[in-house]
């Protein structure tokens, strides 16, 4: 049936008016007499009234014409409410129309006659519309719809509210039969699509049975006889005829749809019949459909239909299931179902009337029952806003007692913050961080040491220089000496302070460096970071937590949603009470007789949002006892929750905070390096000065004495130690005589119950002078005999030992070589006459010969000594680094080696020949005697060297 053609609908002629109507001269009269205004102020306001209704009674029959007369029709209902129009008041104008169906001309001096008239003429061409449709879509089908039910809606409201005596075609009765017979064309479109969408047989029967219904009223109506006189024998005769028609062809599809309905159900005997039913009203449908090629077209189409099916039917039932048939008398009528209804527009809706033509006319009553009805909006305003407050603030203590969010339910795997992310970003721009943080803090060590070397080197040139100064002082008397070199040495001595406290610093950042490379490995790898990071995570391994915080994060949701609404609710309510202004519909209605009725209906229109508001309040009662019952199960997870937060935000601060100290080491080490750097170009600069002005006093002092023609001696700068006492072990190995060899001589030999074999090798750690610590030398202890013996190692105590025993034989043979107190003639006059010649008579005189002559240049002990200058670690103490040796002290370890070999290269008794008679005078060296400096400082040019070289 979805291809069945659509049957034409029926339209109603619109009536005329052939008649204009002058507003302007009572309108300005009345102006000018009641309201007080001039009237030309409204000049254009009755122009425009005039042209509306001209164009409303002389225009097509489309839309357009269709929203100018709802237009003009809403604009005489606000022109009624401001001048008394009506019959027989004073601006009462007369309006003249024609009888719609007669012919005959009506007047009448009532504005109501014309607000009826122009709302009839609006159903008749919404009919017209309907009808004109052609139904093919669905968009079709539903315009078509809505025309007739906004027709049959203009034609319910002309018979409800206007007076029926205006006009003959305003009878009630009449006006009941268009609004029925649109109301069931609108249900035929509904039936229509039903039947081309396949619905349910069982909805398409009641469809068709109302329509049914509907046509069934109107057959009755026509039936009537002042109806037949009021439509005229010949459209009533030619509406009888189609009505009779669709009641048969929609009794047809009745039965049809119920017969489907069976089948559907495999009610094969009520199939039967109801087919067989439809199929006798279409005979009757055929009959009535001859004089309508439309009708009849449609008709057949469906009585074809209706046979196939009854045919089938039959044929079924025959063959194959022999259902009893019953009656149709035995069935109740199928009830229809009404899906249809006048639509009335509202012709105070500002879309449809447009601006008030005369909106600025409004009486002094309208404002004074505006400021009433404001008055009562304020009412309702603040009793709502009451209700609101209250329910806010109750909210807020009960959430302020619980102290937290529903961010804080999360317990979802936790994030690193941004600001971590940022560390670990910046960290792993740089793969090789801490390793390199590390180098660059040694680095500052390495550039102290630097500086400490040269700063080392300026003392021992300066003091050299003043041992140097003071023994030529000695010889040639005093003389001013170079202050400049004091002053150097105490700017490096100002550096070298400067220096320890900046090593005392880098220490310090050491420290912390230490401190934080655990947090700082960890920013390195961000992944690992956040495994080690207390993570709120862990508590989904609980299942009944898990519930429990979900529930609660559902109550906060509901709390969330239920603010918002109220919020929305409450700002909707007031904007919508604030702009309700009825002033103008006042002016409009021309007063009201009770107002306080009016106002209490005015503000019912406010009650839908007022009603949601109070129900959300309400629901806050029960949300939050609920939100109660379930935080009493998580205060024990909230406990867990806050200590887990706790952790974590404490381990983040100190990971932001070792960053911190990171790039604050970074920046200490740039500045510590650029202060370093200043520092040893200072010290270059004073090294070097020290050094010129050092050469320049040796050149000027060596000048003087080849004035003189004396040669100095080369002295080791190594400071006597001049109250040391060495024990016999020392002195015998050192000078190689026995005990009884010194006691012949006068020499006390101090007694040591542990006295060392004087055949024992030495080694190189006996030779070598003890290493102060770097605080003892930066503050110019170089005597290293002051350290107390509890601070200082068995080694080197031993180192010690060793050297103070070399001291002790050079003092010992010195004082002997050049002081021998008496000598045999011979040996006198030999030393006598050799002392002008030879540099080496008292040895010769001796009949000394050393069998082990000192090399030109330093040993193979001295060469590995001077150039790998350390001291390594004491024995037994590992993790101290070895010492590494200044300068000066090279040169003094060096000559120490030296003079060592040449005393153990002397073999037997160097006293043997000297007789027990006495001693000769004391021996001083000739001038030209006095050796030159050995390379390194180390020994002496000459082996026969009369003046062996001083520590």
């Amino acid at each position: 049936m979805e291809a069945v053609p659509r049957l034409p609908m029926m339209s109603f002629e619109s009536k005329q008016c052939s008649d204009s109507v002058e507003f302007t001269p009572v309108l300005r009269s009345y102006i000018l007499n009641h309201y007080g205004e001039n009237p030309s102020k409204y000049e254009k306001a009755l122009e425009e009234l005039e042209n509306l209704r001209t164009t409303a009674t002389k225009c097509s029959k489309d839309l357009t014409r269709c929203s100018i007369l709802k237009k003009y029709y809403a604009q005489l209902h606000m022109l009624h409410n401001r001048f008394p129009m009506g019959e027989a008041d004073p601006v009462a104008v007369a309006f003249t129309w024609d009888d719609a169906f007669g012919g005959s001309t009506v007047v009448h001096a009532d504005i109501k006659f014309e607000q009826a008239c122009i709302l009839y003429n609006i159903g008749c061409l919404y009919s017209s519309l309907g009808a004109s449709d052609t139904r093919n879509t669905q968009e079709s089908l539903k315009a078509s719809c809505t025309h007739f039910q906004i027709a049959a809606g203009a034609f319910e409201t002309v018979r409800d509210s206007f007076n029926p005596s205006y006009s003959s075609d305003f009878d009630s009765d009449v006006l009941t039969f268009q609004s029925n017979l649109l109301l069931a064309q609108a249900q035929e479109c509904i039936l229509e699509k039903s039947m081309s969408e396949n619905r349910k047989s069982t909805i398409t029967t009641k469809i068709a049975a109302r329509i049914r219904q509907f046509y069934t009223e109107c057959q009755k109506i026509l039936e009537l006889k002042h109806t037949a006189k009021i439509l005229g024998a010949k459209k009533h005769k030619e509406w009888k005829k189609r009505i009779d028609l669709r009641i048969i062809y929609h009794h047809c599809l009745t039965y049809f749809y119920s017969g489907m309905q069976a089948e559907e159900t495999e009610k094969w005997g009520e199939r039967l019949m109801y087919f067989e039913a439809a199929l006798e009203q279409m005979q009757s449908c055929l009959k009535l459909a001859k004089d309508s090629i439309q009708m009849e077209e449609t008709v057949r189409f469906v009585n074809d239909v209706v046979t196939g099916k009854f045919n089938s039917a039959k044929k079924d039932n025959d063959f194959v299931y022999h259902a009893k048939v019953p009656k149709l008398e035995d069935f109740t009528p199928v009830e229809g179902a009404t899906l249809v209804k006048g639509i009335i527009f509202d012709h105070t809706d500002v879309e449809i009337s447009g601006l008030d033509i005369f909106r600025e006319l409004v009486p002094l009553e309208a404002h004074e029952a505006s400021s009433i009805y404001s008055e009562e909006k304020a009412k309702l305003l603040r009793v709502i806003g009451t209700e609101v407050s209250d329910a806010d603030e109750e909210l807020t203590q009960r959430m302020n007692q619980l102290a937290f969010d529903k961010e804080f339910l999360n317990i979802d795997k936790q994030v690193l913050p941004d600001s971590v992310l940022e560390k670990c970003a910046a960290i792993s721009a740089m793969p090789n961080s801490t390793s390199d943080l590390r180098q660059c803090l040694h680095s500052l060590s390495g550039a102290a040491s630097k500086i400490e070397e040269k700063i080392t080197k300026i003392h021992n040139i300066i003091a050299k220089e003043k041992r140097n100064e003071d023994t030529f002082q000695k010889t040639f008397g005093k003389r001013q000496v170079d202050s400049r070199l004091i002053e150097l040495g105490n700017n490096a001595e100002e550096s070298a302070e400067l220096v320890d406290k900046a090593a005392q610093t880098t220490q310090v950042l050491c420290q912390a460096m230490d401190d934080h490379i655990a947090n700082l490995k960890l920013l390195c790898d961000p992944q690992e970071l956040n495994r080690n990071l207390p993570n709120r995570s862990i508590l989904t391994e609980n299942e009944e937590d898990v519930k429990i915080i979900k529930q609660m994060i559902k109550l906060m949701e509901k709390i969330d949603e239920m603010v918002k609404q109220r919020k929305l609710l409450e700002t909707s309510l007031r904007d919508a009470i604030h702009s309700d202004d009825i002033t103008k519909v006042i002016a409009g209605k021309g007063g009201t007789q009770d107002q306080e009725e009016y106002f209490r209906t005015e503000l019912k229109k406010h009650d839908e949002n007022l009603n949601l508001l109070r129900q959300n309040i309400g629901a806050q009662t029960n949300i939050l006892k609920a939100l109660a019952e379930c935080y009493v199960k998580f205060a024990p997870i909230r406990r867990e929750l806050s200590e887990i937060d706790q952790k974590r935000n404490k381990k983040i601060e100190s990971l932001i905070e070792s960053f911190d100290v990171y790039t604050d080491l970074i920046n200490k080490w740039k500045n510590g390096m650029e202060f370093y750097d200043k520092r040893d170009a200072i010290i270059t600069n004073i090294l070097a000065e020290v050094e010129k002005r050092h050469a320049e006093q040796e050149a000027g002092r060596k000048r003087i004495m080849e004035k003189y023609g004396i040669k100095e001696a080369v002295k080791p700068d190594i400071d006597m130690q001049p109250n040391y006492i060495p024990n016999a072990s020392d002195l015998c190995g050192e000078t190689g005589m026995t005990h009884s060899e010194m006691k012949a001589l006068g020499m006390q030999i101090p007694q040591n119950p542990s006295l060392e074999d004087p055949s024992k090798k030495k080694t190189l750690k006996d030779h070598m002078p003890y290493m102060q610590k770097r605080s003892e030398r930066t503050k110019g202890k170089k005597n290293v005999t002051n350290a107390k013996p509890e601070n200082i190692d068995i080694d080197d105590q031993e180192a010690l030992a060793a050297i103070a025993s070399l001291e002790s034989a050079e003092k010992y043979l010195t004082s002997n070589f050049q002081n021998i107190p008496s000598l045999p003639g011979k040996t006198q006059a030999t030393l006598a006459n050799s002392s002008e010649n030879s540099s080496n008579a008292p040895l010769n005189s001796l009949n000394y010969t050393p069998t082990h002559q000192p090399p030109s240049a330093p040993s193979n002990l001295t060469k590995n000594f001077i150039s790998t200058p350390t001291i390594p670690p004491p024995q037994g103490q590992k993790g101290q680094s070895a010492y590494k040796m200044s300068y000066e002290e090279q040169e003094m370890a060096a000559a120490a080696v030296a003079m060592f070999d040449q005393a153990i290269g002397k073999q037997g008794n160097i006293l043997a020949n000297v007789p027990a008679s006495g001693y000769a005078p004391p021996y001083v060296p000739a001038p030209n005697t006095l050796a030159e400096p050995a390379p390194y400082g180390v020994g002496t040019a000459s082996v026969n060297s009369s003046v062996p070289t001083k520590k």
